[in-house]
């Protein structure tokens, strides 16, 4: 997928959701045994998962203007239950029933995912996924997430069938749902590129709060990063995203919205700023940022995406073997995280 949207504090283009896709990766054999129980939902049972709650509680943090930008909808909410009751009303009528088609292909992609992250360590598969094909109307066209053990699949995907191009994406998920299930992965990686737990009740400033996106591979807010800034020394840091505009107009997508930046956080769990939605983090602390996740991915909006690219990207580089495109920052990155995989 290639979705793209500005940095206001880095200056650079990211994308969001899904990976972006490797150049023409070879194809392996397809495994029959280690496989997890697949299964592919009917529109009757996706209308009760797509609204069902997740360990990292999305709808429970997800506020009205997210929900107002994935439904396109220009006027307010009157409160938040009424935001929140229009939402999975709004999603229910999102899914869709699979064809025959679909499922074979959806089937080929992963007999080649499982079997790749099989030859790292097969303990790696994820006992169980199913999948529920969407309309892509909330996120966009190209647009996958995950909840709980499953894979909201957009339904473009298989107007031209490409199992090269959708292969990277399925591997990046299936870290998503693995690292859910098991969060003591997210406890021995994260810190590979800097983030640790901070145990604090975060607190947002109004002004932010109301601006604030929800990430459902993402949700969590539990990690932050310690900076050095030469100016201001050691700064503690959460990345979030958040709305770049209140208003909302029927024509725009929800990445025209999207922003990213890293803030402060104190002692006491106060998230500060410089009013709004301002960072209050000097920008010479960035370069320690980049020092700390590697140069592996620019997939930086959150710490789980970040891992699910360099999960994705080892799984590749391993079964192409092509280890040797790593910078020597990437490629210690890769190794440590190889080793925590293999002893998983």
């Amino acid at each position: 997928m290639k979705k793209y949207f500005g940095i206001i504090l880095l200056l650079f283009q990211i994308s969001w959701v899904a990976c972006r896709p490797a150049p023409k990766p070879a194809m392996g054999k397809n495994i029959t045994d280690g496989q997890p129980k697949i299964s592919y939902l009917d529109s009757i049972a996706a209308a009760q998962e797509i609204i069902r709650e997740d360990v990292d509680s999305f709808f429970q943090k997800i506020n009205a203007i997210d929900i107002q930008i994935q439904m396109k909808r220009p006027k307010p909410f009157d409160n938040i239950t009424e935001a929140k009751d229009s939402f999975r009303r709004f999603l229910q009528s999102e899914v869709l029933d699979f064809q025959a088609a679909d499922t074979v292909f959806l089937g080929q992609i992963m007999n080649e995912a499982f079997a790749r992250i099989k030859s790292i360590n097969p303990k790696l598969i994820p006992p169980q996924i199913q999948f529920v094909k969407i309309r892509p109307n909330h996120y966009g066209k190209d647009v996958y997430y995950t909840r709980n053990e499953t894979i909201f699949v957009p339904e473009n995907i298989f107007e031209n069938p490409n199992l090269e191009r959708q292969l990277p994406i399925f591997i990046h998920e299936i870290w998503h749902i693995l690292s859910r299930k098991n969060p003591v992965l997210r406890e021995q990686t994260y810190p590979l590129i800097g983030f640790k737990r901070h145990g604090l009740k975060l607190q947002y400033p109004e002004e932010l709060k109301k601006q604030l996106l929800t990430n459902p591979d993402g949700a969590m807010d539990f990690y932050y990063i310690q900076l050095q800034s030469p100016t201001a020394g050691l700064q503690k840091a959460i990345p979030l995203i958040f709305a770049g505009s209140k208003e909302v107009k029927p024509g725009k997508a929800f990445f025209d919205y999207l922003q990213f930046d890293l803030y402060l956080v104190n002692e006491h769990g106060q998230i500060q700023t410089k009013g709004g939605t301002k960072t209050s983090i000097p920008m010479d602390a960035m370069p320690d940022f980049f020092r700390q996740i590697k140069d592996n991915t620019q997939y930086i909006i959150h710490p789980e995406e970040i891992m699910a690219d360099n999960f994705m990207l080892l799984v590749n580089t391993l079964h192409e073997k092509r280890m040797a495109q790593y910078s020597p920052q990437g490629k210690k990155l890769a190794e440590e995280l190889l080793k925590i995989l293999k002893a998983f």
